[in-house]
């Protein structure tokens, strides 16, 4: 998955479920961008093991930022369907 960054947010924490209303699974905890000379093309934020997950169901995501102040709300949520092995998931948006 991939999402653009809050501009006070210094990580993030990325959530899965089986619904898109939950419960929630943070599946990456302190995730930080602050990295100079980021290549999204190159380089990678997070990757969810996907030996974890069933072929055919679909996950739903989230992230929310966090800094010192607290933690944002959470992000729009998306699905992905994983639906072939060893092949990069289908990532739908929600509206």
């Amino acid at each position: 998955i991939n999402w653009m960054g809050a501009a006070v947010g210094r990580s993030y924490d990325v959530e899965r479920a089986a619904s898109p209303t939950g419960p929630w699974t943070v599946v990456g905890r302190d995730i930080s961008d602050g990295v100079n000379e980021w290549n999204p093309e190159t380089m990678v934020l997070f990757r969810d093991d996907y030996r974890q997950l069933q072929l055919g169901h679909t996950y739903y995501y989230r992230v929310t930022a966090k800094n010192e102040s607290g933690r944002s709300a959470p992000s729009n949520v998306i699905s992905v369907q994983h639906s072939e092995e060893n092949q990069p998931p289908v990532v739908t948006l929600e509206p």
